[in-house]
């Protein structure tokens, strides 16, 4: 690792970042696994650490205080917990942790957006829909409903078509 003052925060949290993956083996797929919060409750413990080790080295310089028990906030295992005397290197691993958040995050938003959706239809229903799909294309508005209101809108739209039908049966 390069000193401190040569880099500026985003490389060294990328190079944190890049250490957590190859070292401690903490993947894309490792952070998937942690989609309740946990990544980032992670850097808040490491943030918390880092101001009152901060706080506490102006009062007491010689003190220990970054050797305590994990933070309340902290979401893994006590034994997980590997905090530094250095208030910089426990913001760096925060920053590293934020990372892997915001990229498990955009994965998890990737991975919803391209969902598929299977949809069981009758034939009636179908045409139904081929329809409605017709209707939007053409720059009509339709809006999906539920229960009574979706059954009167599949009626207008089966009249709908039922009359388009006759008229083009009279051509």
């Amino acid at each position: 690792m390069a000193e401190p003052m040569q880099q500026s925060g985003i490389s060294l949290f990328a190079e944190e970042r890049f250490r957590q993956k190859v070292q401690e083996g903490f993947s894309a797929e490792h952070d998937d696994r942690h989609g309740h919060g946990e990544l980032a409750m992670a850097a808040q413990a490491y943030i918390d650490t880092a101001r009152k080790a901060t706080a506490a080295a102006k009062e007491n310089p010689a003190g220990d205080f970054w050797k305590s028990s994990p933070p309340a906030a902290w979401p893994w295992h006590w034994e997980d917990w590997k905090p530094s005397s250095d208030p910089l290197r426990n913001l760096v691993k925060a920053g590293a942790l934020l990372a892997a958040e915001v990229d498990r995050l955009l994965r998890e938003r990737k991975t919803k957006s391209n969902r598929k959706v299977t949809v069981m239809l009758n034939p009636q229903e179908f045409a139904l829909l081929r329809r409605a799909i017709a209707l939007a294309i053409d720059g009509q508005q339709i809006e999906c409903r539920t229960g009574t209101e979706r059954i009167r809108e599949l009626d207008r739209l089966q009249r709908a078509t039922q009359q388009e039908q006759a008229l083009g049966t009279r051509d």
